[in-house]
């Protein structure tokens, strides 16, 4: 007895499940090419702050070398997922071409007779088997939110942001209030000898060391800040110490007295030479060190730092 085998339907029902897992790919790997663009744009990113000095806003000296080697091994990582993509991509396509020829060739009817001497397997209704496509099992309608908040830090970059240091409110909320010191004395005696450049640091870590303010006062020394005007021929000269970022940025102080009224306007960055002198702050128990500028040529107008 003759009897006819229709593959019509169950071809049609394979069909379908191609597609859906066809699909299904092109998510993933549209999940994929979006992610290797956001990370790629973070590490050109990182490179760029690194070499237009914007990392001096918001990071301290020390970490502006691992950010650039951060951003470098993040755009080698972007090139290595980049050429693994593809080359899967590559792979996915090609499956997919085979086994659409594959269905073509045996996409025919024909009629076993009693004697074939093939065996006749058949599946249950609706049941097919097939690979699974990268990504068959994610959900992929939220990339689209996530790469826009990762985008975010890119966005800023490129309207320029950070571009600029402190504001003045930032600054007189950190600063606080200073009072005048009782600096009317004829000072200390002069040492002479060459003038000695210092850094903040050097200045501030010298008034609490009693060996070193013995060692240093009565010299000339030249030091780069700040101006503040306290009043009465005084100044407070100060620095923003950034410890690691500028979340956890403090001031480091001194004062300027100075004979003459000043011209600069209150936070003109200026280089101050004069004669070093350490002077206890009423009440707490700490020297700090005061510049006495003799004449206008101790107070040279400084660029920004």
């Amino acid at each position: 007895m003759d009897h006819g085998h229709d593959h019509e339907h169950h071809h049609h029902g394979h069909d379908h499940a191609e597609h859906g897992h066809a699909h299904g790919a092109g998510d993933y790997f549209l999940e994929q090419l979006l992610t290797i663009f956001v990370s790629g744009a973070f590490g050109v990113v990182a490179i760029l702050m690194y070499t237009n000095r914007m990392l001096d806003i918001v990071l301290v000296d020390a970490f502006h070398p691992w950010v650039l080697a951060g951003g470098i091994a993040l755009l080698l990582f972007v090139v290595i997922r980049g050429i693994a993509l593809w080359k899967a991509a590559g792979t996915v396509a090609h499956d997919h071409h085979h086994a659409h020829d594959h269905d073509h060739a045996h996409d025919h009817d024909h009629v076993h007779r009693p004697d074939c001497d093939h065996d006749h397997g058949h599946d249950s209704p609706g049941v097919h088997h097939h690979v699974h496509a990268p990504g068959d099992d994610h959900s992929h309608g939220n990339i689209f939110w996530r790469v826009v908040v990762l985008a975010f830090p890119l966005l800023l970059f490129c309207l320029g942001l950070p571009n600029k240091g402190y504001s003045q409110a930032w600054l007189d909320k950190k600063l606080g209030t200073d009072v005048a010191l009782n600096l009317d004395g004829s000072g200390v005696a002069e040492k002479g000898g060459d003038t000695i450049q210092f850094t903040f640091d050097e200045l501030n870590a010298s008034a609490n060391d009693s060996a070193k303010r013995a060692q240093y006062e009565g010299n000339t020394v030249r030091v780069k800040g700040q101006l503040r005007s306290v009043g009465s021929g005084e100044y407070t000269l100060f620095r923003m110490k950034m410890t690691c970022c500028a979340a956890d940025t403090i001031p480091l102080k001194a004062r300027i007295k100075t004979p003459f009224v000043s011209q600069f306007p209150d936070y003109q960055w200026v280089i101050a030479e004069g004669v070093l002198q350490y002077v206890e702050v009423p009440g707490q128990k700490q020297f700090i060190p005061v510049i006495r500028v003799k004449n206008a040529a101790g107070l040279q107008k400084a660029s920004p730092e």
